[in-house]
C-alpha cells in the first residue's frame, strides 16, 4: 500500500510541476474577462486533473511487456537482413 501511495504522490507531483512549468499554472488558458473571474486554484486543479488523466490514459493504453517479450521484440527489430 505504501508503494502505491508513493507512486501516486509522485504522479501528482509530476502533474503539478507540469501544470506550473508548461500550462501556465494558475492562469486561465485565454485572457478573457469571464475566464479571469474563475479563481486560480480552480484553474490549477483543472489543469492538474487533465494532466493526471493523460498519465492514466498512457498507463492504460501502453501494454506491459514481460522480460521475454521485450527480448523477442529486440531480436526481431535488430535482425540483419
Amino acid at each position: 500500500m505504501m508503494f502505491m501511495l508513493g507512486e501516486y504522490s509522485a504522479v501528482c507531483l509530476m502533474c503539478a510541476l507540469t501544470t506550473i512549468l508548461f500550462l501556465g499554472g494558475w492562469l486561465p488558458p485565454v485572457d478573457i474577462c469571464i475566464l479571469n473571474w474563475v479563481p486560480g486554484i480552480i484553474w490549477f486543479t483543472l489543469k492538474a486533473c487533465l494532466v493526471f488523466f493523460m498519465f492514466a490514459m498512457v498507463k492504460a493504453f501502453v501494454p506491459r511487456y514481460r522480460y521475454d517479450q521485450l527480448m523477442r521484440l529486440g531480436r526481431n527489430t535488430f535482425q540483419p537482413r
